[in-house]
């Protein structure tokens, strides 16, 4: 029996290859790790602080699950396991998109950060009963430069601060019909966490 390859999985390998290039011209090395969601493993921007033929490396990464388009479609759709994947990821992490070109046009690859306002569309989804959310393309950075330049601001501890308290606060907003925890982000950056006891009616 002749083993055969769907045209998703065919479709979803050259999405990878493609991102890969993509990424590359921002100096980076996309590393394909196994598929448990996660497609690569990037390392930040080399710092400019050359010393001879070298750069200094500080180590920074972040993780990139990549989704294609089906054909010449302007969107991808992720699942609720998509979802609460990109949600609990413990280190600066983005949604890649590939759009498959018709005909003679080429494929275009855009990368979208999970930010405050993705967190918030994820976290959104994940509270309703549909099963799939639909991201559009052009709600991407295809510029591999300036994508990237967003990522490394995550980085930044207290930017990374407020955006795993944003996460933390909208999963439990799907949990808890009244919240009794308030979080708070002062200017300092320090995090402070305040409880206050609802009173019984």
């Amino acid at each position: 029996m002749t083993k055969r390859a769907s045209v998703n999985q065919l479709g979803g390998d050259n999405g990878e290859d493609e991102f890969a290039a993509w990424i590359s011209r921002a100096g980076l090395a996309a590393n394909k790790i196994k598929d448990y969601g996660i497609d690569f493993v990037c390392c930040q921007v080399p710092s400019r602080e050359k010393i001879g033929f070298s750069y200094n490396m500080h180590g920074n990464i972040f993780l990139v699950s990549v989704r294609s388009t089906q054909q010449s479609k302007n969107h991808v759709r992720l699942n609720r396991a998509d979802a609460e994947l990109l949600l609990r990821a413990n280190c600066p992490m983005a949604l890649g998109m590939v759009k498959r070109g018709g005909g003679k046009h080429p494929p275009s690859v855009a990368m979208r950060p999970l930010d405050g306002k993705f967190i918030e569309e994820l976290a959104n989804f994940l509270g309703k009963s549909q099963k799939s959310l639909t991201v559009n393309y052009k709600t991407g950075i295809e510029d591999p430069n300036e994508a990237v330049s967003k990522i490394r601001s995550q980085f930044n501890p207290v930017t990374w601060q407020k955006i795993h308290l944003l996460r933390e606060r909208l999963q439990l907003a799907n949990l808890i019909t009244k919240p009794i925890i308030n979080f708070n982000v002062t200017e300092s950056g320090v995090l402070a966490l305040v409880s206050e006891l609802v009173p019984s009616v």
